[in-house]
Protein backbone atom coordinates (compact mmCIF):
# COMPACT_ATOMS: atom_id res chain seq x y z
CA UNK A 1 0.00 0.00 0.00
CA UNK A 2 1.15 3.63 -1.31
CA UNK A 3 -1.05 6.35 -0.68
CA UNK A 4 -1.63 9.63 1.10
CA UNK A 5 -3.89 10.27 3.72
CA UNK A 6 -5.02 13.40 4.79
CA UNK A 7 -5.01 13.98 8.27
CA UNK A 8 -8.68 15.68 9.55
CA UNK A 9 -6.49 17.35 13.25
CA UNK A 10 -3.67 18.90 11.50
CA UNK A 11 -4.87 19.66 7.71
CA UNK A 12 -1.42 17.50 6.85
CA UNK A 13 -0.54 15.21 4.30
CA UNK A 14 0.97 11.71 5.52
CA UNK A 15 2.40 9.32 3.30
CA UNK A 16 1.28 6.24 3.84
CA UNK A 17 3.91 3.38 2.55
CA UNK A 18 3.82 -0.03 3.86
CA UNK A 19 6.24 -1.46 1.73
CA UNK A 20 8.75 0.06 3.58
CA UNK A 21 8.47 -1.86 6.76
CA UNK A 22 10.45 -4.43 5.14
CA UNK A 23 13.26 -2.29 3.16
CA UNK A 24 16.39 -4.20 4.29
CA UNK A 25 19.80 -3.16 6.66
CA UNK A 26 22.68 -3.27 5.28
CA UNK A 27 23.48 -6.41 3.22
CA UNK A 28 26.14 -8.55 4.61
CA UNK A 29 27.15 -9.30 1.11
CA UNK A 30 27.85 -6.04 -0.56
CA UNK A 31 26.59 -2.58 -0.69
CA UNK A 32 24.22 -1.89 -3.71
CA UNK A 33 25.37 1.68 -4.05
CA UNK A 34 28.97 0.29 -4.83
CA UNK A 35 30.57 -0.01 -8.09
CA UNK A 36 30.34 -3.66 -9.09
CA UNK A 37 26.98 -4.01 -7.20
CA UNK A 38 25.44 -4.10 -10.64
CA UNK A 39 22.68 -1.68 -9.51
CA UNK A 40 24.54 1.46 -10.35
CA UNK A 41 27.34 2.27 -12.75
CA UNK A 42 30.63 0.69 -13.12
CA UNK A 43 32.49 4.48 -12.46
CA UNK A 44 30.52 7.61 -11.56
CA UNK A 45 31.05 10.39 -9.08
CA UNK A 46 27.98 11.29 -7.82
CA UNK A 47 24.62 9.56 -8.75
CA UNK A 48 21.20 10.07 -8.51
CA UNK A 49 19.47 6.94 -7.62
CA UNK A 50 15.77 5.73 -7.43
CA UNK A 51 14.97 4.54 -4.15
CA UNK A 52 13.70 0.80 -4.21
CA UNK A 53 10.89 1.71 -1.33
CA UNK A 54 9.59 5.34 -2.64
CA UNK A 55 6.97 6.83 -0.29
CA UNK A 56 5.60 9.28 -3.80
CA UNK A 57 6.06 7.70 -7.22
CA UNK A 58 5.67 9.23 -10.86
CA UNK A 59 2.82 6.63 -11.60
CA UNK A 60 1.37 5.55 -7.84
CA UNK A 61 -1.38 3.05 -7.79
CA UNK A 62 -4.46 4.14 -6.36
CA UNK A 63 -5.64 4.61 -2.98
CA UNK A 64 -6.53 1.06 -1.42
CA UNK A 65 -9.11 2.76 1.35
CA UNK A 66 -12.39 4.25 0.14
CA UNK A 67 -12.22 8.07 1.20
CA UNK A 68 -14.77 9.46 3.52
CA UNK A 69 -15.38 12.78 3.46
CA UNK A 70 -13.31 13.15 6.74
CA UNK A 71 -10.87 11.10 5.61
CA UNK A 72 -9.59 11.62 2.10
CA UNK A 73 -7.18 9.78 0.32
CA UNK A 74 -4.67 10.91 -2.99
CA UNK A 75 -2.50 8.86 -4.98
CA UNK A 76 1.08 9.27 -3.76
CA UNK A 77 2.90 11.63 -6.86
CA UNK A 78 6.13 12.93 -6.49
CA UNK A 79 9.40 11.36 -6.83
CA UNK A 80 12.37 9.57 -4.04
CA UNK A 81 15.87 10.38 -5.08
CA UNK A 82 18.93 9.24 -3.84
CA UNK A 83 22.25 10.96 -4.03
CA UNK A 84 25.40 8.97 -3.40
CA UNK A 85 28.09 11.62 -2.95
CA UNK A 86 30.95 9.26 -4.08
CA UNK A 87 31.83 5.66 -5.11
CA UNK A 88 34.05 5.14 -1.84
CA UNK A 89 32.23 3.04 0.52
CA UNK A 90 33.83 4.94 2.95
CA UNK A 91 33.76 8.27 2.03
CA UNK A 92 32.07 11.55 3.23
CA UNK A 93 31.35 14.66 2.10
CA UNK A 94 34.06 16.50 3.62
CA UNK A 95 36.56 14.34 1.68
CA UNK A 96 35.37 15.81 -1.40
CA UNK A 97 37.47 18.05 -3.93
CA UNK A 98 36.37 21.38 -4.68
CA UNK A 99 35.48 19.80 -8.47
CA UNK A 100 33.40 17.30 -7.02
CA UNK A 101 31.56 19.00 -4.55
CA UNK A 102 30.77 21.09 -7.37
CA UNK A 103 29.22 17.93 -9.09
CA UNK A 104 27.49 17.01 -6.60
CA UNK A 105 26.10 20.45 -6.36
CA UNK A 106 24.64 20.61 -10.14
CA UNK A 107 22.94 17.06 -9.46
CA UNK A 108 20.76 18.77 -6.39
CA UNK A 109 20.57 21.79 -8.67
CA UNK A 110 19.52 19.96 -12.13
CA UNK A 111 17.16 18.11 -10.24
CA UNK A 112 15.29 20.60 -8.66
CA UNK A 113 15.17 22.10 -11.62
CA UNK A 114 13.26 19.08 -13.22
CA UNK A 115 10.56 18.99 -10.39
CA UNK A 116 9.74 22.83 -11.19
CA UNK A 117 8.72 21.16 -14.52
CA UNK A 118 6.75 18.23 -13.02
CA UNK A 119 2.79 19.67 -12.38
CA UNK A 120 2.21 17.63 -9.70
CA UNK A 121 5.43 18.40 -7.62
CA UNK A 122 4.80 21.23 -5.45
CA UNK A 123 8.10 20.90 -2.96
CA UNK A 124 11.49 19.64 -3.80
CA UNK A 125 13.10 19.07 -0.37
CA UNK A 126 16.89 18.20 -0.16
CA UNK A 127 18.05 16.66 2.59
CA UNK A 128 20.51 13.71 4.72
CA UNK A 129 20.34 11.60 7.43
CA UNK A 130 23.87 10.69 8.52
CA UNK A 131 24.62 8.18 11.48
CA UNK A 132 23.19 4.95 12.69
CA UNK A 133 21.37 6.25 15.67
CA UNK A 134 19.13 8.84 13.12
CA UNK A 135 17.98 5.37 11.47
CA UNK A 136 20.45 4.99 8.36
CA UNK A 137 20.10 1.69 6.86
CA UNK A 138 22.69 2.03 4.32
CA UNK A 139 25.86 3.65 5.61
CA UNK A 140 27.55 4.41 1.77
CA UNK A 141 27.99 8.58 1.88
CA UNK A 142 24.38 9.55 0.31
CA UNK A 143 21.66 12.18 1.03
CA UNK A 144 17.84 11.95 -0.24
CA UNK A 145 15.93 14.37 -2.23
CA UNK A 146 11.75 13.90 -1.93
CA UNK A 147 9.70 15.63 -4.59
CA UNK A 148 6.48 16.61 -2.42
CA UNK A 149 2.72 17.14 -3.88
CA UNK A 150 2.16 18.98 -1.28
CA UNK A 151 4.07 21.76 0.71
CA UNK A 152 5.49 20.14 4.39
CA UNK A 153 3.73 21.55 7.23
CA UNK A 154 7.19 23.11 8.88
CA UNK A 155 7.78 24.72 5.86
CA UNK A 156 4.53 25.70 5.24
CA UNK A 157 4.46 27.27 8.68
CA UNK A 158 8.25 28.52 7.97
CA UNK A 159 7.04 30.22 4.73
CA UNK A 160 3.81 31.69 6.04
CA UNK A 161 5.84 33.51 8.91
CA UNK A 162 8.24 35.10 6.69
CA UNK A 163 5.05 36.57 4.29
CA UNK A 164 3.23 37.86 6.99
CA UNK A 165 6.45 39.15 8.92
CA UNK A 166 7.15 40.86 5.02
CA UNK A 167 2.99 42.12 4.90
CA UNK A 168 3.64 43.85 8.25
CA UNK A 169 7.28 45.58 8.01
CA UNK A 170 7.56 45.52 4.39
CA UNK A 171 11.10 44.10 5.59
CA UNK A 172 13.10 40.96 4.77
CA UNK A 173 12.82 38.27 7.92
CA UNK A 174 15.82 36.52 6.67
CA UNK A 175 17.68 39.80 6.06
CA UNK A 176 16.90 41.09 9.42
CA UNK A 177 18.19 37.92 10.95
CA UNK A 178 21.35 38.02 9.11
CA UNK A 179 22.18 41.60 9.46
CA UNK A 180 21.45 40.64 13.32
CA UNK A 181 23.69 37.69 13.32
CA UNK A 182 26.64 39.96 11.90
CA UNK A 183 25.94 42.52 14.31
CA UNK A 184 25.53 40.78 17.68
CA UNK A 185 27.84 37.80 16.60
CA UNK A 186 27.25 35.93 19.70
CA UNK A 187 25.99 33.19 17.88
CA UNK A 188 27.99 33.71 14.35
CA UNK A 189 30.33 30.56 13.61
CA UNK A 190 31.56 31.65 10.46
CA UNK A 191 30.68 34.26 7.73
CA UNK A 192 31.68 33.49 4.02
CA UNK A 193 31.74 36.38 1.15
CA UNK A 194 28.08 34.93 -0.10
CA UNK A 195 26.63 33.15 3.38
CA UNK A 196 26.25 33.01 7.55
CA UNK A 197 27.41 30.13 10.04
CA UNK A 198 25.17 30.61 12.81
CA UNK A 199 23.43 28.72 15.43
CA UNK A 200 19.72 29.97 15.89
CA UNK A 201 18.94 32.43 18.63
CA UNK A 202 15.74 29.63 19.43
CA UNK A 203 17.33 26.58 17.67
CA UNK A 204 15.35 23.07 18.74
CA UNK A 205 19.25 21.12 19.39
CA UNK A 206 22.48 21.75 21.46
CA UNK A 207 24.42 21.65 18.41
CA UNK A 208 21.87 23.33 16.07
CA UNK A 209 23.15 25.54 12.75
CA UNK A 210 21.97 27.24 10.18
CA UNK A 211 23.26 28.34 6.95
CA UNK A 212 21.95 31.38 5.95
CA UNK A 213 22.27 32.57 2.02
CA UNK A 214 22.86 36.50 2.35
CA UNK A 215 22.01 37.23 -1.17
CA UNK A 216 18.23 37.32 -2.20
CA UNK A 217 18.00 33.36 -3.27
CA UNK A 218 14.98 31.72 -3.22
CA UNK A 219 16.73 27.67 -4.16
CA UNK A 220 19.76 26.25 -5.29
CA UNK A 221 19.12 27.35 -8.85
CA UNK A 222 19.43 31.14 -8.26
CA UNK A 223 22.74 30.73 -7.05
CA UNK A 224 25.59 31.89 -9.40
CA UNK A 225 28.87 29.72 -9.81
CA UNK A 226 31.00 31.74 -7.11
CA UNK A 227 27.81 31.44 -4.67
CA UNK A 228 27.40 27.91 -5.39
CA UNK A 229 31.03 27.07 -4.90
CA UNK A 230 31.24 29.55 -1.72
CA UNK A 231 28.02 27.67 -0.45
CA UNK A 232 29.74 24.03 -1.23
CA UNK A 233 32.92 25.03 0.56
CA UNK A 234 31.20 26.38 3.44
CA UNK A 235 28.76 23.27 3.94
CA UNK A 236 31.84 21.24 3.86
CA UNK A 237 33.44 23.30 6.27
CA UNK A 238 30.06 22.90 8.40
CA UNK A 239 30.57 19.14 8.17
CA UNK A 240 34.15 19.18 9.00
CA UNK A 241 33.68 20.90 11.87
CA UNK A 242 31.02 18.02 13.53
CA UNK A 243 33.52 15.60 12.97
CA UNK A 244 36.18 17.64 14.96
CA UNK A 245 33.20 18.74 17.68
CA UNK A 246 34.27 15.31 19.46
CA UNK A 247 36.81 13.49 17.10
CA UNK A 248 34.16 10.94 15.33
CA UNK A 249 31.69 11.51 12.63
CA UNK A 250 28.63 13.14 14.59
CA UNK A 251 25.23 12.16 13.37
CA UNK A 252 22.99 14.59 12.08
CA UNK A 253 19.65 15.39 10.19
CA UNK A 254 20.55 18.18 7.06
CA UNK A 255 17.54 20.16 5.59
CA UNK A 256 17.66 22.29 2.59
CA UNK A 257 14.88 24.91 2.84
CA UNK A 258 13.91 26.51 -0.11
CA UNK A 259 11.00 27.92 -1.94
CA UNK A 260 7.97 25.32 -3.09
CA UNK A 261 8.67 25.03 -6.78
CA UNK A 262 4.72 25.50 -7.59
CA UNK A 263 5.74 28.82 -9.49
CA UNK A 264 4.24 30.73 -6.44
CA UNK A 265 5.52 34.77 -5.70
CA UNK A 266 7.70 33.41 -2.83
CA UNK A 267 10.35 36.74 -2.80
CA UNK A 268 9.59 37.70 0.87
CA UNK A 269 11.72 33.79 1.24
CA UNK A 270 15.52 32.84 1.91
CA UNK A 271 17.32 30.05 0.57
CA UNK A 272 19.01 28.39 4.04
CA UNK A 273 20.20 25.12 5.24
CA UNK A 274 19.02 23.61 8.83
CA UNK A 275 21.71 20.81 10.43
CA UNK A 276 20.03 19.28 13.67
CA UNK A 277 22.74 17.26 15.45
CA UNK A 278 21.64 14.27 17.80
CA UNK A 279 24.28 14.85 20.11
CA UNK A 280 24.17 16.88 23.37
CA UNK A 281 27.59 15.53 25.15
CA UNK A 282 30.21 13.62 23.14
CA UNK A 283 28.18 10.60 25.53
CA UNK A 284 24.67 11.60 25.47
CA UNK A 285 22.01 12.17 22.97
CA UNK A 286 19.81 14.71 22.61
CA UNK A 287 15.96 12.91 22.74
CA UNK A 288 12.83 13.99 21.43
CA UNK A 289 10.53 13.32 24.14
CA UNK A 290 6.77 14.06 25.34
CA UNK A 291 6.63 17.36 24.89
CA UNK A 292 9.08 18.01 21.47
CA UNK A 293 7.08 14.91 19.87
CA UNK A 294 3.41 15.14 21.32
CA UNK A 295 3.37 19.08 21.45
CA UNK A 296 5.56 20.67 19.42
CA UNK A 297 7.25 22.75 21.81
CA UNK A 298 10.71 22.01 22.03
CA UNK A 299 13.08 22.62 25.22
CA UNK A 300 17.16 22.74 24.41
CA UNK A 301 19.40 21.90 27.06
CA UNK A 302 21.84 24.00 26.20
CA UNK A 303 22.52 28.04 25.56
CA UNK A 304 22.79 28.76 21.73
CA UNK A 305 25.69 31.50 22.61
CA UNK A 306 27.82 29.17 24.67
CA UNK A 307 27.39 26.47 21.69
CA UNK A 308 27.87 28.60 18.94
CA UNK A 309 31.90 30.15 20.70
CA UNK A 310 32.38 26.35 21.18
CA UNK A 311 31.87 25.30 17.64
CA UNK A 312 33.61 28.57 16.47
CA UNK A 313 36.52 27.47 18.07
CA UNK A 314 36.75 24.20 16.46
CA UNK A 315 35.80 25.84 12.99
CA UNK A 316 38.98 28.61 13.45
CA UNK A 317 40.95 25.16 13.59
CA UNK A 318 39.33 23.80 10.37
CA UNK A 319 40.01 26.85 8.44
CA UNK A 320 43.75 27.67 10.05
CA UNK A 321 44.91 24.05 10.61
CA UNK A 322 48.51 25.19 10.92
CA UNK A 323 47.69 27.83 13.77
Amino acid sequence: MTELRRNPQLGTWVMVSAGRQHRPQMPKDGCPFCPGSGQVPEEYDVFLYANDFPHLMEHPPEPEYSAHDLYPTQPAYGHCDVVLYSPDHRGSITRLSPAHRLRLFDLWRNRVVEMKNKDYVKYCYIFENKGEIIGVTMPHPHGQIYSYPFIPLRLERELHIAEEYYRKTKNHLFDEMIQLELEERSRLIHESKYFVLATPFAGDYPYETHIFCKPPRLDLTELSSTEADDFMRLLQDTVKMYDALFGFELPFMMAFHQAPVDGGDYSYYRFHVEFYPMHRAADRLKFNAGSETGAWAFTNPSCPEEKAEELRAVMAKILNPGR
